[in-house]
């Protein structure tokens, strides 16, 4: 397998990746852009975004145009063929793709400011309302309204519980069963909140209204096929899967994580730079 070297990889061509990427390459070092998923989407495909340091409000398209060009000027690479498989840590953190391996002093990793989203009917007009991978950051924007979570115990379940604090209902549908801890804290929910629980559920279709907002989500369920309607849907999935990807123990100081939330409006475009401005600047402080 070819092996390259680099100063710093940052995995992830999102804002988050595009930001940490610029600020590594202000030090001199050799900086490469790797993509995460070999379907990861391009900042193209985002129907807006919203003005930022990195560039003005402006449609994806052009925005990927002048992504590109500040990348070139600021001398980073972006490997457009090259998919994460392992990272090693411990001392120089290795990174395994689909047809290469890189060395490199530092990782940073901001997968998910493009994540490709769920793969439903309906999906792709949402336009990044009402779709969000994490409660923690997002569920404050739907306080006192009616919210869905997807996924496996027990972070859905994790999830169940802040978005609970701000919503007036949240609906949690289980992709799969529970153990025996995992029922009682759903019995806890339960008694305790405005929750109500669907399992072994598979995502059928989103709805959204013109303005492109989710206004409701259909699925079957062991109870039968269902629509709800609901203003928010948190994924409750890992973005980056370390236990997948990292390998050799527990990630070590010389890898850092930057925009582990998708957000689900657009003016979180901007947390997202600075995220990765964070993540960059970690990683510096080890080794300059």
């Amino acid at each position: 397998m070819k092996v390259e070297r680099a100063g710093y990889a940052v995995i992830g061509y999102s804002l988050a990746g595009i930001s940490a990427a610029l600020t590594l390459a202000k030090t001199g070092d050799r900086v490469v852009l790797l993509d995460f998923h070999r379907d990861t989407d391009t900042l193209a495909e985002l129907p807006r975004i919203q003005s930022t340091s990195l560039g003005p409000s402006t449609s994806g398209v052009a925005f990927e145009g002048a992504m590109q060009k500040m990348l070139h000027q600021a001398g980073v690479e972006r490997q457009t063929s090259c998919f994460i498989q392992s990272v090693y840590s411990g001392g120089n953190v290795t990174i395994d793709c689909s047809d290469m391996r890189w060395s490199c002093r530092g990782v940073a990793f901001a997968p998910n400011g493009t994540e490709p989203g769920i793969d439903v009917e309906g999906g792709s007009s949402l336009h990044g309302f009402g779709l969000s991978y994490s409660a923690a950051d997002d569920a404050p924007f739907y306080s006192s309204r009616r919210v869905a979570l997807y996924g496996d115990a027990p972070r859905v379940l994790e999830h169940a519980c802040i978005a609970a604090q701000y919503a007036s209902e949240v609906v949690v549908l289980m992709k799969d069963g529970l153990t025996g801890s995992q029922a009682q804290l759903v019995e806890d929910l339960r008694s305790s909140r405005a929750v109500t629980f669907e399992h072994r559920v598979a995502l059928r279709a989103l709805q959204a209204g013109n303005n492109g907002l989710l206004t409701g989500i259909e699925f079957d369920a062991a109870s039968g096929r269902r629509t709800i309607d609901a203003a928010a849907l948190f994924v409750a999935q890992h973005v980056v899967p370390m236990t997948d990807v990292v390998r050799g123990g527990e990630p070590d100081e010389a890898i850092a994580f930057a925009g582990l939330a998708i957000g689900v409006n657009y003016w979180k475009h901007a947390e997202l730079v600075n995220d990765g401005t964070r993540a960059a600047r970690m990683l510096l402080t080890i080794h300059h």
